[in-house]
């Protein structure tokens, strides 16, 4: 599958459209540099970190890399304080409930109101006349 021509003494040559090639599968995601070495049989370890290098593409990678490693632990933590942060909004929320239904039910018990009912505002009207009524007459 590798394009390549042999040069004198040891060493190997790749073509400049097969190193393009792997280089471009690793900058897509397709392969990572370690497999893209194992699945073109690719020689040594630093080879395609220098095809990397010598298309420009090198230091862009791995910035790129770095950065989203970093953008991946500020998002945890992120999203870490927002969940606590609902959480206490919930907490008060819950406690802002339990007091509003306490107190309609001290008003429902005091003032024989039943300001659980949406009946309009006729009926708030009427239990007001009453409260105002029942208050006047207990002077």
């Amino acid at each position: 599958m590798k394009q390549l021509y042999p040069i004198r003494g040891k060493g190997v040559r790749y073509s400049e459209a097969f190193k393009r090639k792997v280089v471009q599968d690793i900058i897509t995601g397709i392969y990572s540099a370690n497999k893209a070495r194992e699945v073109y049989d690719i020689g040594g370890k630093m080879t395609i970190y220098k095809w990397l290098d010598q298309y420009g593409i090198a230091t862009k990678f791995n910035k790129q890399e770095v950065n989203m490693k970093k953008q991946k632990s500020q998002s945890l933590t992120d999203l870490q304080a927002r969940v606590r942060l609902l959480e206490q909004v919930v907490a008060d929320l819950s406690l802002e409930k339990k007091i509003l239904e306490t107190t309609i039910d001290i008003a429902n018990k005091t003032y024989n109101l039943d300001l659980k009912k949406n009946t309009g505002m006729q009926s708030l009207d009427k239990s007001i006349e009453k409260v105002i009524k029942d208050s006047v007459s207990k002077k």
